[in-house]
């Protein structure tokens, strides 16, 4: 979609409640933990469309109620 728009590229940033609830300092990312260090960088794909893979149209976050279905 961005690149109907006229983007060339884009910059995906890791949200740090997922990848270091923690913190950042050295005893509390990897390898002493399984968070990403303050360095590291987020690899994977992207998805077009709304919602989680699991649950499309639904937000993928825990902290939000998934309420009534598609039907409703």
């Amino acid at each position: 979609m961005a690149q109907q728009y006229g983007a060339v590229g884009a910059i995906l940033y890791s949200d740090p409640a997922e990848v270091a609830p923690s913190g950042i300092s050295e005893k509390d990312v990897y390898p002493n933990t399984v968070f990403m260090p303050e360095h590291s960088v987020q690899r994977g794909t992207l998805k077009i469309g709304d919602g989680d893979v699991l649950s499309p149209l639904y937000a993928g976050k825990p902290i939000l109620w998934k309420t009534g279905s598609l039907e409703k």
